[in-house]
């Protein structure tokens, strides 16, 4: 996950199915990351949240469709 602003980012947040996921502290290139174990099948919201130190926020929403390995029918 990135974000970027001209002043700076404040706050930077990631859920996945609602529930919130520790990140990484940012690489050189301001990317941080998560581990998160998807053990369970369906479709997953990712959203990731951030906030400038002005209060503008943005958000980005992706879908994970997690499988079952053991579905060779999926």
């Amino acid at each position: 996950v990135r974000a970027t602003d001209d002043v700076g980012v404040a706050s930077l947040a990631v859920t996945v199915g609602g529930v919130p996921v520790p990140l990484s502290p940012p690489d050189a290139n301001g990317i941080q990351t998560a581990d998160v174990p998807l053990n369970t099948p369906g479709v997953l919201d990712v959203v990731a949240t951030a906030a400038d130190a002005a209060g503008n926020v943005g958000t980005a929403t992706r879908q994970v469709r997690v499988l079952d390995p053991d579905d060779t029918s999926a």
